[in-house]
């Protein structure tokens, strides 16, 4: 289970893996080992910035459950499966998403009221 990671948690475990690794640079008898070490603890760096960019934009996203429609639904809805989905967007039968990063989500009142109309061809 994933436990969440606030900013200030980020930032004192950041500030605490930088102080580690200047310490590790600053020994007199520096060996391999010792870049190893530094190796891992600077990719812990970069997973815990990624995480904290990844929250950072889901929480940007206002209530993708409520509001949009990611593309498993959307496949769901016109029960077609998610190659079809973008073959139809592409032939412009189907609006393009929205784009938060790597998530790609339609606005939920469009769709619903463009099958309402039946604006979207099968």
């Amino acid at each position: 289970m994933r436990t969440s990671l606030t900013k200030e948690t980020a930032a004192s475990t950041l500030a605490l893996l930088r102080d580690e690794i200047a310490a590790l640079t600053r020994k007199p008898d520096f060996d391999d080992s010792d870049a190893t070490v530094i190796a891992a603890k600077a990719e812990l760096c970069s997973v815990i910035l990624r995480r904290v960019q990844r929250d950072t934009m889901m929480k940007k996203i206002p209530s993708v459950q409520e509001e949009y429609v990611r593309s498993n639904e959307m496949c769901a809805l016109f029960g077609i499966s998610r190659k079809t989905l973008y073959a139809k967007i592409a032939e412009g039968n189907i609006p393009k998403p929205l784009k938060f990063g790597k998530v790609h989500v339609w606005d939920r009142k469009t769709i619903q009221s463009n099958i309402t109309h039946a604006k979207f061809t099968n």
